[in-house]
């Protein structure tokens, strides 16, 4: 087995010594040169438009999550204030959660119009676009954050008004 293996290494070596330079070396024409160019604008184009999308489902979903849990608050507040509770904590908090929402989905509309934006000739000419469609991206998640925050404190402010307390689990040993 030794000596097969032994063999063909020293076979593909002296085929490989033994081929000209010229047919090894790969010339590339202009036109496949052209090509490859083209290649790869077409996938620059491709990865930018679906950073777009991604970016787009991303923010419409956890918009649509957050929008759902406040008109829940905003129902559950209308009740507290009809018993003649004091929700004034839970509307700060729910206003300042729409603040961030509407903050958030305006930055994901920057970023999805800098990513549609990108030109597809050149990573030097694509950079600065993504640079700031990545900030616009950030600053949106940011604001989704401080919204999750609000709905948070919210909802703490809800339960406060109702004077439920927190169940608590003893640990016995």
């Amino acid at each position: 087995m030794r000596k097969i293996i032994y063999i063909s290494a020293l076979l593909t070596l002296i085929l490989l010594v033994a081929t000209p330079a010229s047919v090894l070396a790969v010339e590339t024409s202009p036109s496949l040169r052209q090509e490859i160019k083209t290649i790869k604008q077409e996938k620059r184009q491709v990865v930018a438009a679906r950073k777009a999308d991604r970016l787009e489902k991303y923010c419409t979903v956890v918009e649509q999550r957050i929008m759902n849990l406040l008109r829940r608050i905003e129902s559950r507040m209308a009740k507290q204030k009809a018993d003649g509770k004091d929700v004034t904590a839970v509307e700060a908090a729910v206003t300042e959660a729409k603040t961030h929402i509407n903050t958030a989905t305006s930055m994901c509309q920057q970023a999805v119009a800098k990513y549609d934006a990108v030109p597809t000739d050149k990573w030097s000419a694509q950079h600065p676009f993504v640079v700031e469609a990545r900030g616009f991206a950030k600053q949106a998640h940011d604001a989704f954050v401080n919204a999750r925050k609000a709905v948070s404190q919210a909802l703490k402010s809800l339960a406060a008004n109702n004077n439920k307390e927190t169940p608590t689990i003893k640990i016995t040993q």
